[in-house]
């Protein structure tokens, strides 16, 4: 199967776009889930905020490359406030997306922040 002829700046904005939804079904996946476990009778019900701040750990994807900072600090924002808030997304796959975007950069510039998110 031969892949179309894409510019690099589209193939890199599909590959953003892919990762965000994958991001978004798993943390939506889990948010739905209601827990497991022992946390299975404990979780908190989901409900508009929930499924808010589930686009919030999965939309700053998109602007991974642009503005890394960022996107980093807003989807673990939102990843903490799921998780303190007592909803089933406990493993949020936005900042570590995130994470890799800073260990693939090419030009790193000051990488011990991240390190000390991690």
């Amino acid at each position: 199967m031969k892949i179309p002829n894409l510019d690099q700046a589209r193939r890199e904005r599909l590959t953003d776009v892919g990762l965000a939804l994958f991001v978004l079904w798993w943390t939506v996946a889990q948010f739905r889930s209601m827990g497991f476990g022992e946390y299975e009778e404990i979780a908190t019900e989901p409900d508009g905020l929930g499924a808010a701040l589930c686009l919030l750990v999965a939309a700053p994807v998109l602007f991974r490359r642009r503005a890394p900072w960022p996107a980093f600090a807003l989807s673990l924002a939102a990843g903490m406030a799921l998780t303190a808030l007592g909803y089933a997304a406990n493993v949020n796959l936005g900042p570590a997306v995130l994470l890799y975007t800073f260990a693939s950069a090419q030009d790193r510039g000051y990488v011990w922040l991240p390190i000390g998110f991690a």
